[in-house]
């Protein structure tokens, strides 16, 4: 089914779900806060942020590319404060995404 849904269960990492939602947004990666199942934290910070899967299928990305920016996820997360390492991760997105145009075959 396209329209699944992928959580990620953040709640080993000491940054809030607004916090983390907030920076992967900066670097290019779309995410919204979710709650995950039995969850324990508020609705307004919940465990949880999501990913909408038809937004990286619609692009053409393979496992590989998927294995990647869980990757660079789990990397931003871990150093949410290192500027450093958040241009490294949005140069990276930058690329991956002009490899894998959503409309890579549109004519005006």
């Amino acid at each position: 089914d396209v329209y699944k849904r992928q959580v990620i269960d953040i709640s080993s990492f000491s940054s809030s779900s607004k916090k983390i939602e907030d920076e992967l947004a900066k670097v290019g990666i779309y995410a919204n806060r979710n709650p995950i199942p039995f969850d324990k934290r508020p609705a307004y910070n919940p465990s949880g942020i999501r990913l909408g899967t038809p937004s990286v299928t619609c692009r053409g990305f393979k496992e590989k590319e998927s294995e990647e920016m869980a990757r660079l996820i789990v990397k931003l997360i871990n150093n949410i404060n290192s500027s450093k390492i958040k241009k490294e991760i949005k140069k990276r997105i930058e690329f991956l995404a002009s490899r894998f145009p959503i409309y890579g075959d549109f004519q005006w």
